[in-house]
């Protein structure tokens, strides 16, 4: 089965892209090849190897969506915490029954992943040809990593925030 092409379809893929430390990956059939160095990191599931260029699957094209810096804006600072900072965001409960994410700082969390699941959401379920969409794999979603939950430990608490 063949997918229509028309002026409105999304560029068909390319095999070559360039590195941009501010943008990151960027696809056009118009620059250089692809490294190898890009091609063999294809296969990279570490969480500290996201930033880096790869070669992407569809199931995986998410990805070509992490963020590499965070723009100056209000909206985005909550995550742009150095491990130190984010350490001191973690809070004891009282009566000495454990540690969590403070609360200022979960809310504002929380505020960005509704937006961005929201957007999600619209994108996939309104696109007039979704159903040529390849599967994708998605990851673990933020609220499921249980930083938004109170934890036995500080130690805890820091792996899941």
């Amino acid at each position: 089965m063949s997918i229509p092409i028309s002026n409105d379809t999304l560029p068909r893929v390319s095999k070559h892209a360039i590195w941009h430390p501010g943008s990151g990956l960027v696809v056009s059939s118009f620059n250089r090849p692809l490294p190898d160095a890009i091609a063999d990191r294809a296969k990279a599931s570490k969480t500290c190897d996201w930033h880096l260029p790869r070669l992407l699957g569809d199931a995986d094209i998410y990805l070509a969506f992490y963020p590499c810096r965070f723009p100056p804006s209000d909206f985005f600072a909550a995550l742009a915490l150095n491990p130190d900072e984010l350490e001191g965001r973690i809070v004891p409960l009282k009566h000495d029954q454990g540690f969590m994410l403070a609360e200022e700082t979960m809310d504002a969390w929380i505020d960005i992943e509704d937006a961005l699941v929201s957007i999600i959401g619209t994108l996939m379920g309104t696109h007039e040809q979704k159903q040529f969409f390849p599967l994708i794999m998605w990851p673990q979603w933020p609220e499921h990593t249980g930083y938004r939950d109170w934890h036995a430990s500080k130690a805890d608490a820091f792996k899941c925030v």
